[in-house]
């Protein structure tokens, strides 16, 4: 008696558990509700998926004229300044370069080597650069 009690009893919990999950429509089965929700309708849609679309060539403008030149004693200053900033307490090295003739610009402890705040920021100035120079 006892024996059969425990075979049922151990068959219920499984049962009950996929009898409970049909129900609540967690995995289809034979007593689901819900319809198979079917395409990109069922979801929210994205964020763009109403804006224009347009031409990438009209939407960047031309590049101008080039930009004025660099006075390089003044990027010195100001570069030079960032380095009195409590924050940074001394230890900033740089070295502004001229991509057209590798000309120096500005530089302060140029030959240290020393780890970058952040990679977002010389990637940010690699991108200024060749939106500036136009490559």
């Amino acid at each position: 008696m006892w024996r059969t009690v425990a075979v049922v009893m151990c068959a219920a919990l499984p049962v009950s558990f996929y009898v409970l999950g049909d129900l609540m429509d967690a995995f289809p089965g034979v007593l689901t509700v819900r319809g198979a929700e079917e395409g990109p309708g069922s979801g929210p849609r994205a964020v763009a998926e109403d804006w224009e679309r347009v031409d990438p060539a009209e939407a960047v403008a031309p590049v101008g004229s080039s930009p004025s030149p660099v006075d390089p004693a003044d990027l010195q200053r100001r570069m030079a300044a960032k380095a009195e900033a409590p924050v940074v307490g001394g230890g900033l090295a740089f070295s502004v370069v001229a991509a057209e003739d590798g000309q120096v610009l500005a530089e302060r402890d140029s030959s240290s080597a020393l780890v970058p705040a952040s990679t977002l920021k010389p990637l940010t100035a690699a991108a200024v650069a060749a939106a500036v120079h136009g490559g």
